[in-house]
């Protein structure tokens, strides 16, 4: 009777030390899970301060264009990409941006005004 109560509790301690090592190893697992987020927080964090700052800086020159002459603005925002230049137009009145526009070469000033026109509805959609 003795031996067999020895082997059900040597069994039961089996079961509890699988049970330890199954729950260490979750911890673990979830330990790994923490870090890999606070890694990513810290990434989005750091993308969050880039856009904000990239954004004061379009805003800026946004302020910058409106003071200057329309030929002068053109020429400046002919070296920034389509979707910069959209972004320091939307800063600027419609008609100051119209100017900017028709001071820069036909075939860029049509890209950019491609990017402010909605795409076509499909008829019948509802959005």
């Amino acid at each position: 009777r003795l031996a067999r109560l020895q082997s059900e509790l040597d069994a039961q301690e089996a079961a509890l030390a699988a049970r330890e090592m199954a729950v260490a190893e979750r911890e673990a697992a979830v330990a790994a899970q923490e870090l890999a987020l606070d890694t990513r927080a810290g990434e989005v964090q750091a993308e969050t301060e880039t856009l904000l700052a990239r954004k004061a800086d379009l805003e800026r020159l946004s302020r910058l264009c409106r003071q200057m002459r329309p030929r002068d603005a053109a020429d400046l925002l002919v070296e920034f990409d389509n979707l910069e230049v959209l972004a320091i137009l939307r800063g600027i009145s419609d008609a100051d941006a119209a100017k900017i526009l028709a001071a820069m070469p036909a075939d860029r000033a049509a890209e950019i005004m491609q990017l402010l026109t909605p795409p076509p509805t499909a008829p019948g959609s509802t959005t």
